[in-house]
């Protein structure tokens, strides 16, 4: 049902299973979300991953689906200053 029927769904499907999914090797990245002042540096759970984010005993006081980078955000800005090649996604 995803975060908005995370509302309902725990009281007639049960909250959904979140897995969390990170890399198993050294990383290290730069998070910048410029209209909001956000800059996060380090390794992948460091830079990304949002440990404000941790659902509580009940699931409904934050999003888990915002533990991956914190939020909604216009444009973020990640850099991996590990890459090996120099191409892009854009």
């Amino acid at each position: 049902m995803g975060a908005e029927g995370r509302r309902v769904g725990k009281y007639y499907a049960g909250l959904d299973d979140f897995e969390l999914i990170f890399p198993d090797f050294e990383t290290d990245f730069t998070f910048y979300v410029p209209d909001k002042g956000i800059i996060r540096n380090g390794s992948f759970n460091n830079a990304i991953l949002d440990d404000s984010q941790t659902l509580g005993k009940y699931g409904f006081d934050r999003n888990a689906y915002y533990k991956y980078i914190g939020g909604d955000y216009p444009f973020v800005k990640i850099e991996n200053h590990m890459q090996k090649n120099k191409k892009r996604l854009w």
